[in-house]
């Protein structure tokens, strides 16, 4: 398995999508349904989606610039994708299955999660919530908008 700066490295060649399925799935831990419902696709969409990003961070590891697209037939991909989203979901309990390919790609998620430096550089820290300033200040403008548009409509000519 690659060592953390290998992995940083090829995850800043992929793309935006496959960046965004390998943070939020793999890095963050989403289940895939938030995964997917925060992206407006079926689960089964995203796995697929998070099963070809995957494909593209095998191919940066490998030095592939712009990676071919995986030679699989639809039906094929999606069940590799479902087995890989169950891979993922079951975590330590999951005994295998779905073939070499699916278990390259779970032996991946887990190298992702076990490197700390990667995690630190993708994942963005939560904001903080706002302070007590900070929400009166929300609260007057909110309050200045409303007043506003209460004279608007009175004063409003016609």
């Amino acid at each position: 398995m690659p060592d953390d700066s290998e992995l940083l490295r090829a995850c800043d060649r992929l793309g935006g999508r496959a960046r965004l399925a390998l943070v939020a799935r793999v890095l963050e831990a989403q289940p895939r349904e938030s995964f997917a419902g925060g992206l407006g696709i079926s689960a089964e969409a995203g796995d697929v989606m998070l099963f070809r990003a995957l494909a593209e961070l095998e191919a940066a590891l490998a030095g592939v610039v712009n990676p071919p697209a995986e030679a699989l037939e639809d039906a094929e991909e999606r069940a590799a994708a479902a087995a890989l989203a169950r891979a993922l979901d079951g975590g330590a309990t999951w005994a295998g299955g779905g073939g070499p390919r699916v278990e390259r790609r779970v032996a991946l998620c887990q190298a992702l999660r076990d490197a700390p430096e990667v995690k630190a550089a993708l994942v963005q820290p939560p904001p903080p919530p706002p302070t007590l300033r900070e929400r009166a200040r929300r609260l007057v403008w909110l309050a200045l908008v409303v007043v506003a548009a209460i004279l608007y409509s009175w004063w409003r000519p016609g």
